[in-house]
């Protein structure tokens, strides 16, 4: 005599189906303490970093930054690198406008998901 399962699919025949199935993708969460640090050689070089979440281990990342300059942000993703999920973006601020300069980062993966944060920076 055959299993349960066996039991019921020579009983009532067997029925597959298909449904379609949309996942949605979890965008990454910039994680706090975003540290921005003036060049002790040249004040006017900045250095952002800090680390994001996203809870999709084999998610790829970009990380973009708009340094509170330019009219079309986050044009500068050569200025930072990403190493698993952490990154450190830098940029030297030309002139004499000592600002505020409010510095804007996006996250995204590869899906699609992204997340945004900010910080200021102002020289004496």
């Amino acid at each position: 005599m055959g299993s349960d399962q066996n039991d019921n699919t020579e009983k009532y025949g067997e029925d597959t189906s298909h449904m379609p199935v949309k996942v949605k993708n979890v965008a990454p969460k910039f994680q706090r303490g975003l540290q921005v640090t003036k060049s002790p050689r040249n004040n006017r070089h900045v250095t952002v970093s800090g680390t994001f979440t996203d809870p999709a281990p084999e998610d790829t990342h970009t990380v973009r930054v708009a340094w509170g300059q330019e009219a079309n942000p986050f044009v500068y993703p050569d200025q930072c690198t990403v190493n698993g999920h952490q990154f450190t973006c830098q940029h030297l601020y030309p002139g004499s406008s000592n600002g505020p300069f409010t510095i804007k980062l996006k996250v995204a993966d590869d899906d699609g998901g992204e997340a945004t944060t900010s910080a200021q920076v102002e020289f004496p």
